[in-house]
């Protein structure tokens, strides 16, 4: 993270300072209630893929992770559709 005197001038340290902007950062970056445990997969294979030491079994199991991931995320659509 850069340190605040690098930071862009329209970028706020403090997080109340933005609240004019129309892209509020807590709707930016939700989660659907139904993708918290399939998120997991993502992060968990993940995690085994950067590991230093990577085993033909952590390599596999990180396929599989990343296989149910990606059959289990959840359709998104554009608001003007709902």
């Amino acid at each position: 993270m850069l340190p605040p005197s690098q930071l862009p001038s329209t970028v706020s340290t403090r997080p109340d300072e933005n609240t004019n902007n129309s892209d509020n950062i807590e709707d930016k970056f939700s989660l659907h209630p139904d993708d918290l445990k399939n998120f997991l997969k993502l992060c968990s294979a993940l995690c085994i893929l950067v590991q230093c030491c990577l085993l033909d079994n952590g390599i596999e199991q990180a396929e599989q992770l990343l296989c149910e991931y990606c059959s289990e995320l959840i359709p998104v659509w554009p608001q003007a559709l709902l």
